[in-house]
């Protein structure tokens, strides 16, 4: 059998499906319950369709830390900082979701000072020549690490205007529902030609408020992606701004053309700005924990009957039977 490594994105996939139950509830005027546990459950089901669907023969869910923990809000303090709070109700089921891939022994990983997208980008580099790799988020950070053999299934409230850039017909299957199939010609084609690698680029430049991290000189991604197609990466946007003499205008009218006038003086102000934003955004981290990590140990063994026990556990009933469709709450 072909190897297949799956990397799903954990506080990703729960939180969306505690959302998305929260809204179903909302529209029904129904409030959420201490003892809910309707993310779990969706949560369980899309990995249940991953293994029936794909059969996978490696995977690993990974997870994020206590924020004030993270190398990043070392490096820059007002990172994350003004996120809201995680609901009690939902850390509450992330808990109860590990302890659920435990005992069912799915892999699963948690770094201290790390955020669950650097684990992925450390895992996916060091295995993608190994087998290739699907990532499952919906975190576009993630899109820097795509390749011939990384490919990621974003999933996104945005699939059928995405559809509709990279010019996707409606007979191409979807790999999951409301995930999108997200390989080097989609990031092309989203991203007006450039390749995964000059994303981080983009965002450094643009910012992401979510993160907290500010834009460098006012600059739209559009802006940044018309940069970057331009220059290539963001050393070398600013070794052209570093040039003196006649060829300094050249570069002044190039950037302004596709940006504003204003933009190359505030750029040239703006450099160590823009040079921490990369540091922030750019996923080629070391994770010294997973240094010795094989991908033997990622390898996906399952006993149904271990992991229906590790449900009835906790109050839960579930089958690997084909035939029975849903995870339901005694």
């Amino acid at each position: 059998m072909e190897r297949k490594l799956f990397l799903i994105d954990g506080n990703s996939m729960l939180a969306s499906a505690y959302y998305g139950a929260a809204a179903s509830r909302t529209k029904k005027g129904r409030e959420v319950s201490k003892n809910d546990r309707s993310a779990v459950i969706g949560m369980t089901g899309l990995i249940r369709t991953i293994l029936r669907r794909h059969r996978p023969t490696h995977f690993v869910v990974v997870w994020d830390v206590s924020r004030e923990t993270l190398w990043r809000r070392e490096l820059y303090p007002g990172y994350k900082r003004r996120r809201r709070q995680t609901p009690p109700e939902l850390k509450a089921q992330m808990e109860l979701m590990r302890q659920l891939l435990e005992d069912s022994g799915i892999p699963q990983f948690q770094v201290e000072g790390y955020e669950g997208e650097d684990l992925i980008a450390h895992i996916a580099r060091k295995f993608s020549c190994s087998a290739p790799v699907v990532i499952m988020t919906k975190d576009k950070d993630l899109l820097q690490l795509v390749s011939p053999r990384i490919t990621v299934w974003l999933q996104t409230q945005e699939l059928q205007q995405m559809q509709a850039r990279c010019d996707i017909r409606d007979n191409r299957p979807l790999p999951l529902k409301r995930h999108l199939e997200i390989r080097p010609e989609e990031i092309a084609a989203l991203y007006e030609g450039l390749k995964p690698k000059q994303l981080s680029a983009v965002k450094a430049l643009t910012g992401d408020r979510s993160d907290g991290i500010p834009p460098v000189a006012g600059l739209d991604e559009s802006q940044s992606v018309q940069l970057i197609k331009r220059f290539g990466s963001l050393d070398k946007l600013y070794s052209a701004l570093s040039i003196k003499g006649e060829k300094r205008q050249q570069v002044n009218e190039t950037i302004a053309a596709l940006t504003s006038e204003e933009v190359p003086r505030n750029l040239r102000r703006t450099r160590k700005k823009a040079e921490r934003n990369m540091e922030l955004v750019r996923l080629d981290v070391t994770v010294p924990a997973l240094e010795h990590l094989k991908l033997a140990h990622l390898e996906l063994s399952l006993n149904p009957k271990r992991v229906e026990q590790a449900y009835q556990k906790r109050g839960l009933r579930l089958s690997f039977n084909a035939s029975q469709k849903k995870t339901s709450a005694r």
